[in-house]
């Protein structure tokens, strides 16, 4: 990117992730961007955090509606209005980045599209975890189709369904690009794929730039002893072996 400097965005919205995440992915982005950076938390409330992280306020009434989850607080991201810069580099915070962030950077900013983004792991959608927004009416759309109400058909009540939705309905998937799938790995796939064949996850999950992290499985849990054993090792005694270990040194030694 030639030394160009970077906007990269986070969401922490309630009491899912504590604050140590966001810390943890500035203290990443310092390890492992090539160029210069500047990491804007949106929130629903001032958060202790380290002061070179900016924080700005999400209007949570605007993106309120029943039976959703907070993730789709990632929407106001399509909101031409309410950040400063026209585009930027989106991550979720339960990530872990553990190589040179180049040649995603490289991809993401050099496509032409104005949403950059992973195809999902298990079904035909988008995944939000990484994502590069350049500012357009097709992405105001999105924003647009959710504060005024529109539902669409889904799998999950969260933003990924409703932006993979909006985008189909309004004709926009030329405006999209998606990443090379090699640059994302999910941890909860190359799990699964070690239960079999622990060379292929691991040469998977090594190779990827980003290790994204979800559902039950939250990084400053899975590295507590206790808990491994009695959430992951017992909820399937089959796999306890491979399913309490997988990847787990290495989050230690890499989340930080």
């Amino acid at each position: 990117m030639n030394g160009k400097s970077v906007q990269v965005v986070c969401v922490a919205v309630g009491q899912r992730y504590p604050d140590l995440y966001v810390e943890r992915l500035a203290s990443m982005l310092r390890r492992y961007m090539p160029v210069p950076f500047q990491l804007t938390c949106l929130t629903d409330r001032p958060r202790p955090l380290d002061s070179t992280i900016e924080q700005r306020t999400l209007l949570e009434r605007r993106l309120a509606r029943p039976n959703m989850r907070p993730t789709t607080h990632k929407l106001a991201l399509f909101d031409r209005n309410f950040l400063p810069f026209h585009e930027f580099l989106y991550l979720d915070t339960s990530l872990v980045i553990h190589k040179d962030m180049g040649p995603l950077l490289e991809f993401a900013f050099g496509s032409p599209a104005d949403l950059v983004i992973r195809r999902d792991w298990t079904y035909d959608c988008y995944n939000s975890c990484v994502m590069r927004i350049r500012h357009s009416d097709a992405m105001q759309d999105i924003y647009s189709a959710f504060v005024e109400g529109r539902e669409y058909p889904h799998r999950n009540s969260g933003d990924q369904d409703f932006i993979h939705a909006a985008v189909r309905d309004y004709g926009h998937q030329e405006r999209v690009d998606l990443l090379p799938e090699e640059m994302i790995a999910s941890y909860h796939d190359c799990k699964r794929i070690a239960r079999t064949n622990r060379a292929r996850a691991y040469k998977e999950i090594e190779e990827a730039i980003v290790v994204k992290f979800y559902g039950r499985q939250k990084m400053h849990l899975l590295v507590k002893p206790t808990y491994r054993a009695v959430k992951v090792m017992l909820r399937r005694p089959h796999f306890a072996f491979n399913d309490g270990v997988f990847w787990i040194r290495e989050l230690r030694q890499r989340w930080m």
